[in-house]
Formats: C-alpha cells, structure tokens, sequence
C-alpha cells in the first residue's frame, strides 16, 4: 500500500474518531482507531520499517490534534507496532484471534498512559481513568475484528506490500 494511502487512513481515522466515535457508547471509551489502523499495517506490512514510520505518523498525527504532549503517542504507537511484530514472528502467521488479544492489550496500556499523563493526583480519578481504559480496549478489540478481516482482503487483491 503506498505513503499517501496509509496517510490518508490515518487521517480518516482520525476524522471518525474526533466526529462520530466520541459519543460511541457506555462507560464513556472509544475505540482508538488510529491505533487499530497502525496495528493493522504492522501486521500485514512486510518491511518493519515502513509499519514503523507509518505508527510515528499516526503518533504525530493525534499528538497534534489532541492537545498532548508532543511525542507521547509517537512513542506509544510506535512501541505498540514493534510489539506488534516480535509477537507476530513468535507465533509465525497472524490471526484473528492474535490480532484481537494484541488490540486489547495495547490499547489497555496506551489508554492507561495517557489516562494518567492528565490526572489530577485524586485516587477517585485514577480508578475512573482505568474503568475508562477497560471500555476504550475492550471496544478497540472488538472494532480490531473487521478492520483485520478487510485489511487480509486488501493485502490479498491489491498486493498490498508491492508499493
């Protein structure tokens, strides 16, 4: 898949998560779907430093559009595609399952990191960030489901490692 079209999810990832995921559902997550695209394209590029440079965008991507420090999700993205890779040469082929159970770990620790980066030092707002980091992975994981089924789709018909 080329630069600009990962650019350009990433980007509409990003456009769907600030407008229409923010009032997603209870318990007040969402699911992070620059993450989930960023997991997707370490799974199935095949050059490890492309899957890097493609999560450091996504990285630079929320850092400058939510207000963060900059560089915090350019590491937590970046350390989430490596990840990513070791776990998928350990078990040799990726999966559905394995894709899901990653999704839910990482998004887990991201949304804990970040959760706690803007807390006031209150105990009552650290189980809030937490209860709140559960609802955000558990629905990554489950939005994790179709986006691995269509990018395989993708990878499959358009070569998606040729370009």
């Amino acid at each position: 898949m080329s630069w600009s079209a990962h650019l350009g999810a990433i980007l509409m990832a990003l456009l769907v998560q600030m407008t229409l995921v923010p009032g997603f559902g209870p318990g007040g997550g969402r699911p992070d779907l620059v993450l989930i695209w960023v997991l997707a394209a370490s799974i199935f590029e095949s050059k490890m430093g492309r899957a890097l440079v493609i999560a450091a965008a996504g990285g630079l991507v929320l850092d400058l559009t939510g207000g963060r420090f900059i560089g915090l999700n350019v590491m937590l993205l970046v350390g989430a595609a490596l990840v990513t890779r070791r776990v998928l040469r350990a078990f040799l082929r990726p999966s559905v399952a394995i894709s899901v159970a990653m999704t839910l770990g990482l998004a887990l620790v991201i949304e804990l990191v970040r959760g706690v980066m803007w807390l006031p030092a209150v105990p009552r707002d650290i189980l809030g960030a937490m209860s709140i980091a559960v609802v955000s992975a558990l629905y990554s994981g489950s939005v994790m489901v179709p986006v691995y089924y269509v990018a395989a789709a993708v990878m499959r018909f358009t070569h998606w490692e040729d370009s």
